[in-house]
């Protein structure tokens, strides 16, 4: 089972959505719960978290095979980092939109954990990664991490 952060936006949603495709068990973190509920299925497991809320986050990274984590842009981040240590999850895969988030990424690179990061870029001389391209290229890191 894998964890995806901000399951109900853009990158997060195409995320879940292609694991989901792929017939694989989702835990679905979101921090509305109103918007959260259209996510509910058979195979998502769905839970409230706030991304700076360490006790909610690491019971809901507990037992997962990896996790898919973004910064929050309005709140601190070391609470993501301490809850994957918390948990003990060895893979993750992060994305960072727009610009690189240099606190949350050596946040994460101190955890110990093997991690990828994906990188939305809006340059338009290196190209323009969408949300939803980087959702699944996210998900197919999240499944390398099984072989």
């Amino acid at each position: 089972m894998y964890a995806i952060m901000d399951a109900t936006g853009p990158t997060g949603g195409a995320a879940l959505t292609e694991l989901r495709r792929r017939g694989i068990r989702v835990r679905a973190l979101a921090r509305d719960p109103e918007r959260a509920a259209r996510l509910w299925d058979d195979g998502v497991e769905l839970v409230i978290a706030a991304p700076d809320d360490v006790e909610a986050l690491t019971a809901a990274f507990a037992g997962i095979d990896a996790a898919f984590v973004t910064p929050s842009p309005r709140k601190p981040t070391a609470a993501i980092a301490q809850a994957l240590v918390g948990a003990d999850v060895r893979h993750v895969v992060a994305v960072s939109p727009r610009r690189a988030s240099p606190d949350f990424e050596d946040a994460l690179l101190a955890t110990g954990a093997s991690v990828t990061f994906v990188r939305v870029l809006d340059d338009a001389r290196q190209g323009r990664l969408v949300a939803g391209q980087a959702g699944r290229l996210a998900a197919r890191c999240l499944m390398e991490a099984r072989s």
